[in-house]
């Protein structure tokens, strides 16, 4: 048995390196993206490349292992069906599944249950620098908008964004004027929009819980998260955390759950009768009015239109029945949706789409790994709750794809490709090895 300590130290290079990871999972601007896909970045894909390159140097990662050559040739096998299918091969996008699953593989030998507290860390961090920059967007305007403009990464503005800096994205103040409370702007931290800087700040709560064993006195990464994910005013972000709270109330004894549910309940319907939270789900549920305003845009529309989650799912679901097996591939022009109904269509949900891209034999062992880490972390924390990461992700996947993206892939993956029967030791410093054929976890 492997026992991982609180404080094990971690190389400045590891840590940077991890740093990177991050700021690429939030996907802030085009630049960010390039892991993902090239984007016509060659700087922002040649970085991680670098550093990753740097890093195996470093660590002498081994990559002989058979669950990973396993992974690899079921994928493999995939795309020659895909190609014979098809009769064509997507060189470029096939290659960065091919990547991203090597990146996952390699966060998980450098890092192993290491990565959980990093993340954790790194975005509390983040969160900090999101909450100062909203504060000051909100105070003065204007003038740092100004300062904005002149630092911001080439390109990085958007439809939703008036710039970024890789550790901060300022939200352009008219998007959300119909939707803000008290006329409080959305607070978009380091990533592209509101509602998937609330994504990023709900998997660093799950691991503050895990962690702490939902503690709450004194737990100030939990406390500045929580503040982080308020100036989100996210829909998905209120409506994920409640997998959080069932998370605390399963995790304490009878009689506490009993008095959090007086303080919860409450909180729950002031929440609820918020505007960005009890209309908005009223007007998505209304499925009559949201699919004739699909209809609707799509006639006066001549840019890619992106359709509500609960019409996203609806969309993906008619890409699984007509390619139910296989899926469509890795070229989406090849869905049915992008083929049938209208190529502007792009659609963002990630529940569904793992199956609707690579069928249904692949999206099955997507999820049954899925499960078992999400089993291995409540274990590893000896926490009650094995499908709560699970449900988590699922929940936060309704809104946004992020099956292949190497953080949340290596978690995914972390069942397959970590050290087994770890067990994390709260308050304690040093990190030893208890038997001889066991590697220390992080080197200093």
């Amino acid at each position: 048995m492997v026992i991982l300590q609180n404080n094990s130290k971690i190389g400045t290079f590891e840590y940077i390196y991890f740093f990177m990871i991050v700021i690429y999972t939030a996907m802030g601007t085009a630049f960010t993206k390039a892991m993902m896909a090239f984007y016509d970045q060659p700087v922002g894909f040649a970085i991680p490349v670098i550093m990753t390159a740097i890093l195996l140097i470093r660590r002498k990662v081994n990559f002989r292992n058979t669950n990973l050559y396993i992974i690899l040739a079921i994928y493999f096998i995939w795309l020659v069906l895909q190609t014979i299918k098809y009769h064509q091969f997507y060189p470029t996008i096939s290659f960065f599944v091919f990547y991203n699953i090597i990146i996952a593989y390699i966060l998980i030998q450098v890092y192993h249950s290491k990565m959980f507290l990093l993340y954790e860390k790194i975005v509390v961090q983040l969160s900090i620098v999101a909450l100062v920059g909203w504060v000051l967007m909100t105070i003065a305007p204007n003038a740092f908008g100004s300062l904005i403009d002149i630092i911001k990464l080439p390109k990085s503005e958007n439809s939703i964004l008036r710039g970024n800096i890789l550790i901060f994205s300022m939200t352009d103040l008219k998007i959300y004027q119909a939707e803000q409370i008290f006329g409080l702007t959305r607070n978009s931290g380091f990533s592209w929009e509101p509602g998937r800087f609330a994504t990023m700040l709900l998997f660093a709560l799950y691991f503050n819980m895990a962690r702490t064993k939902f503690k709450f006195l004194g737990n100030r990464n939990f406390w500045i998260l929580m503040l982080a994910l308020l100036t989100t005013q996210s829909t998905t972000g209120f409506t994920a955390f409640g997998v959080i709270i069932l998370f605390l109330l399963v995790n304490t004894k009878l009689k506490s759950s009993f008095w959090y549910l007086i303080l919860i309940i409450p909180a729950v319907i002031s929440i609820y009768s918020l505007p960005f939270i009890g209309e908005k789900i009223a007007k998505l549920s209304d499925q009559n009015a949201t699919q004739q305003k699909v209809a609707t845009d799509l006639k006066y529309t001549t840019t890619t239109y992106v359709p509500q989650r609960f019409d996203g799912l609806v969309f993906e679901y008619l890409n699984i029945i007509n390619d139910p097996i296989l899926g469509y591939g890795n070229e989406e022009n090849n869905s049915f949706v992008k083929s049938k109904i209208s190529d502007l269509l792009a659609l963002a949900n990630g529940l569904f789409k793992v199956i609707s891209r690579f069928g249904i034999i692949l999206a099955a062992l997507f999820y049954f790994y899925l499960y078992k880490s999400s089993r291995q972390l409540s274990e590893f924390y000896r926490i009650k709750g094995a499908a709560f990461y699970m449900l988590l992700y699922m929940l936060l996947s309704v809104s946004y794809d992020l099956v292949t993206i190497p953080f949340f892939l290596a978690i995914v993956m972390y069942s397959a490709f970590s050290i087994p029967n770890q067990h994390y030791v709260r308050n304690v410093i040093a990190l030893r090895r208890i038997n001889k054929q066991d590697q220390p976890l992080i080197q200093g």
